[in-house]
C-alpha cells in the first residue's frame, strides 16, 4: 500500500525522531503516493442489461460437498437463479 502516516502522528514525533526536524507538513497535502494509494479502481467491463423476460438468462451455481445430512444423503446443492427476476 502506498502512502505514510498521518500529518497528526508526523506532527508529534518530529521532534523526538532524528532527520525530521525540518519536516513541512504542509507538502503532504499535495503527496502523489497517497493519491494513488487512495485512488479507486475503474470497472473495465460495461454492466450487462437485466433481461427482459423471465428464464431468458439463467445463472448456475453448484454448492458442496455438505457436511450436514440432506435428504436421500445428498451433499451437493444445484442452485439455478433467473437473471430477470433473480428469483431461485
Amino acid at each position: 500500500r502506498l502512502g505514510h502516516v498521518g500529518t497528526t502522528i508526523l506532527s508529534r514525533t518530529k521532534h523526538v525522531a532524528v532527520g525530521l526536524e525540518g519536516l513541512d507538513l504542509s507538502e503532504l497535502a499535495h503527496c502523489e503516493p497517497c493519491h494513488l494509494g487512495k485512488a479507486q479502481r475503474v470497472v473495465s467491463r460495461k454492466p450487462r442489461p437485466i433481461p427482459k423476460t423471465p428464464l431468458d438468462e439463467i445463472h448456475v451455481d453448484t454448492v458442496g460437498p455438505v457436511e450436514h445430512d440432506m435428504l436421500q444423503q445428498h451433499r451437493w446443492i444445484f442452485i439455478l437463479t433467473d437473471a430477470n427476476s433473480r428469483f431461485r
